[in-house]
């Protein structure tokens, strides 16, 4: 009797198995107390309740990398192990204008004379741009932006010289609003709008000459226009720094200021808190130095990620965690209740922002470019000759096990 051909199988089953390790991704996102590197002049913005957004920044030496994740806010976390959750690669740059839509859907940041956007349903970011500056105003320089949620603007102080970018993100589109002389050029503001007051609040800088500009404290709205606070301030006034931390809290009744450097090589670890009603100022207890940190204000506390603690020390490896209530330093962060968080508010788009598709040959593209994109790119194609080799085995597992069924009844 002939032999019968030899099964198979086995290969079939190895084969299987290469498919399903080629095609899980190692991007999915995941909510865990992974550690990230610490990173400073990251860009950076929050939505309290909900996360802390991080991307960009240096780790170390010269490269800028593109790693993105979130601290998230919503849940309770101590300092010594925040939670995380891995988001895809974006933007390798550092310092970009960074914000969030109004509609709380798109996590904006600017590059050369664009905004990109990362769509949070879709857990991507966009490869088109979800605005772009014309050809005579040139790039949106990187001072920060700020969202205005109950009109549907985003502002971008000094995004041009002599102006400030108004986004109306029910086109998208944009005008320009006249800076006052005094910010002219003025680069590393501290900026952050109030609900409370609708207002947009400025402190410090670096001006022209790189020297702080210890006298420069405006506010804008679309009814008052600019003001100069530099007089009114009162209580204890903090010293003017630039690459601080300037975020409201509670619907930005408050704002917070922390860090920053007071010279070109001194950094701070102070603490204010700004009552927007009165303009007074109250100092906490000093922590650890930080400067070009990330931060966020959420529930009654306040957060710092990582950032640099001297100039030629490299990124810290640490959170810090502000109690609001208390004034103190804590260990530990406790997230508000849902229904104590603002709701995002609904703006129509006649441009909705998809994903579309990676274009890797575009070197103007940085979200093309970036090493998730070309990881989905590659995953996939080796995911698609995982199939086709499973596919051929099995056609060759069932013809030779045909065969053998023929030999042995022959």
């Amino acid at each position: 009797m002939p032999r019968p051909a030899p099964p198979v199988i086995s290969i079939t089953t190895a084969l299987l198995l290469l498919f399903l390790l080629l095609t899980c991704s190692p991007h999915s996102p995941a909510v865990h107390a992974q550690y990230y590197r610490p990173k400073y002049s990251t860009f950076s913005t929050f939505v309290e309740g909900r996360g802390l957004f991080i991307g960009g920044g240096k780790a170390s030496g010269e490269t800028t990398i593109a790693e993105t994740f979130m601290i998230d806010l919503s849940t309770n976390w101590t300092t010594s192990s925040p939670k995380y959750e891995q988001l895809m690669d974006g933007l390798p740059v550092l310092g970009s204008s960074n914000t969030i839509s109004p509609d709380g859907k798109l996590w904006l940041t600017s590059y050369s004379n664009r905004f990109y956007a990362y769509n949070f349903e879709q857990k991507m970011w966009g490869t088109d741009p979800y605005v772009e500056s014309s050809s005579g105003d040139g790039d949106i320089r990187d001072f920060g932006a700020v969202t205005d949620i109950e009109n549907g603007l985003i502002y971008v102080p000094n995004a041009f010289p002599n102006y400030m970018m108004r986004i109306n993100t029910a086109g998208p589109s944009y005008d320009k609003v006249a800076m006052p002389p005094q910010l002219n050029e003025t680069e590393s503001l501290s900026m952050a709008w109030s609900a409370h007051s609708q207002k947009i609040f400025l402190f410090g800088g670096l001006g022209e000459s790189k020297t702080v500009q210890s006298w420069k404290v405006f506010s804008y709205s679309s009814t008052e226009g600019w003001i100069d606070l530099s007089t009114s301030m009162k209580g204890t006034v903090p010293a003017f720094r630039y690459d601080a931390c300037f975020v409201p809290a509670y619907d930005g009744a408050k704002m917070v200021f922390f860090g920053g450097y007071s010279d070109l090589d001194v950094i701070s670890g102070d603490i204010s808190v700004l009552d927007v009603a009165t303009l007074t100022w109250t100092k906490g207890p000093t922590a650890p130095k930080r400067a070009s940190s990330a931060c966020a204000a959420s529930g009654d506390y306040f957060i710092s990620w990582s950032g640099e603690s001297d100039s030629d020390s490299g990124p810290v490896n640490s959170t810090l965690s502000y109690d609001l209530k208390a004034s103190r330093w804590t260990t530990t962060y406790i997230a508000p209740p849902p229904s104590a968080t603002r709701t995002p508010r609904s703006v129509p788009t006649s441009s909705p922002i998809s994903p579309g598709s990676p274009s890797p040959n575009n070197p103007d593209n940085p979200v093309a470019n970036s090493p998730s994109q070309v990881a989905v790119i590659v995953g996939g194609a080796l995911g698609g000759v995982a199939v086709a080799i499973v596919a051929v085995g099995f056609l060759l597992f069932r013809v030779r096990r045909k065969r053998g069924q023929n030999s042995i009844k022959n």
